[in-house]
């Protein structure tokens, strides 16, 4: 795992396939693209992990590629109150991805609202990259989110994704030199 970590922070690595854990402790400035498998248990975990992205100020992208039939894990041993919790957190993970009512809603002003309580918000502003909402790419009403992938598209990432996966737990069994 230390290897797979050190060639990808030297760049003789450009792809790397890690849990939520790594996304949180990360800090190398180039990294491009962060690609979410399912979608995100809460919103401060999508902002935290996407985060990692474009730390140098140059343009980055995050995205999430989940199935449409997932349904979430039972919290059947959850108190009452963590439910609710887990309620809201999904209905805010659930108003990103597809807006109010179905209607695209900035990803700023979603996440801005969030994070850091603000409320005046109603786009990306001068200076902001657009996100895909205020870009006008050509979305559907309640497309998923961040990126504009065919299915076809979606499925070479993935198992583009799933190779590289393979590949480092190849390499993370091998003996050590």
């Amino acid at each position: 795992k230390d290897r797979m970590l050190e060639g990808f922070r030297e760049g003789r690595q450009r792809m790397i396939v890690a849990t939520s854990a790594l996304g949180m402790g990360v800090d190398i400035p180039d990294i491009r693209c962060i690609i979410h498998i399912d979608r995100p248990r809460t919103l401060l975990d999508y902002a935290q992990e996407s985060g990692r992205a474009g730390r140098d100020g140059k343009r980055s992208e995050a995205m999430a590629i989940e199935d449409d039939d997932e349904k979430p894990p039972p919290d059947d041993d959850r108190t009452e109150e963590a439910r609710q919790f887990m309620e809201k957190e999904r209905q805010l993970v659930q108003r990103y991805v597809r807006g109010e009512n179905g209607i695209g809603t900035c990803r700023r002003v979603v996440l801005d609202g969030y994070l850091d309580g603000r409320d005046d918000r109603v786009g990306c502003e001068d200076g902001e990259e657009l996100c895909d909402i205020c870009g006008g790419g050509d979305r559907e009403e309640g497309e998923e989110m961040d990126e504009d992938i065919t299915e076809n598209e979606g499925e070479t990432e993935q198992a583009d994704v799933q190779r590289e996966f393979r590949q480092q737990e190849r390499d993370r069994r091998r003996p050590r030199e």
